[in-house]
């Protein structure tokens, strides 16, 4: 069950989770590099997902990934094979 996130919050998360800036995001959607970071960080808690319990804002933008891969917020392309098993 997906999070009941609003369309703009849903574009701004597979917008992080293609790796983009806050600053890139604002000019690539006209708004401010600030109004971004509140979205995100209304995004974030609404997936449970915490700046401070996350441990660094590269494994918080990681688990923001996944969770876009895995609801088809983004798409993959170019994967090869089978899924590797974890080690």
């Amino acid at each position: 069950m997906e999070a009941d996130l609003s369309p703009r919050q849903r574009e701004i998360g597979a917008l992080i989770a293609t790796g983009l800036t806050d600053a890139e995001i604002g000019e690539e959607l006209g708004i401010s590099p600030s109004t971004v970071n509140a979205t995100s960080r209304i995004l974030y808690a609404k997936l449970g997902l915490s700046k401070t319990g996350a441990g660094n804002s590269r494994t918080l933008a990681v688990k923001l990934t996944h969770y876009a891969i895995a609801h088809g917020w983004v798409k993959v392309e170019g994967a090869r094979g089978r899924p590797r098993k974890a080690v």
